[in-house]
């Protein structure tokens, strides 16, 4: 098939581009948004309050497009809600703030707070109902090695390597086999299949 067993089968190009310290293709990402809070003062006054909201996630790295670099990652990592409501909850931000700054960046992990070295990310494309993001870098970036593929090629039994920063924390990998490809994904407001 398309895909393999066996993580054996990586060809032997790829599997010394891997082993090289350094050609991570697999990026620690942090969304930082600041909300504006409107509310009525003891004295009846109008006041404002700005509150910070920060997210990490994962981006991959997948191709170059003249100057920049392409990286995939989730919608729910690269954006935050404009204004938050019940459906739209942004945890230590009341219902009903507006949000009016965010900044994504690529750092080193939830720690990282070396400003000089994060680099700044813009969107390019985002889907909210397949909670799927593009977004891009100005600068060139280590892409992975692999020819993008179809998942309706995906069968039981197929290997996976799974990379990430889990919330941020640190970068890690895990493998698997497929145990099925077609799942109906109906979490919250998605309806779609994974």
């Amino acid at each position: 098939g398309t895909y393999a067993d066996t993580l054996l089968a990586l060809s032997p190009s790829v599997a010394a581009y891997e082993q090289q310290p350094g050609h991570s293709w697999v990026y620690c990402l942090r969304n930082t948004a600041t909300y504006e809070q409107v509310y009525y003062g003891r004295d009846g006054k109008l006041k404002k309050r700005y509150l910070k909201a920060v997210a990490h996630g994962t981006g991959f790295a997948y191709r170059w497009t003249g100057q920049e670099t392409l990286l995939l990652t989730n919608h729910h990592v690269a954006t935050w809600p404009d204004v938050t409501d019940d459906d739209n909850a942004v945890r230590g931000v009341p219902t009903g703030s507006r949000k009016v700054g965010e900044t994504l960046q690529i750092v080193r992990n939830d720690e990282d707070d070396y400003e000089p070295g994060f680099i700044t990310l813009g969107r390019a494309v985002t889907d909210p109902t397949l909670d799927a993001s593009v977004v891009k870098s100005r600068q060139r970036l280590n892409v992975m090695p692999y020819a993008i593929g179809s998942s309706a090629a995906l069968r039981t039994g197929n290997a996976v390597e799974i990379r990430g920063y889990p919330l941020g924390a640190f970068a890690a990998a895990n493998v698997g086999k497929v145990t099925n490809p077609y799942v109906e994904d109906t979490e919250g407001s998605w309806n779609h299949t994974d």
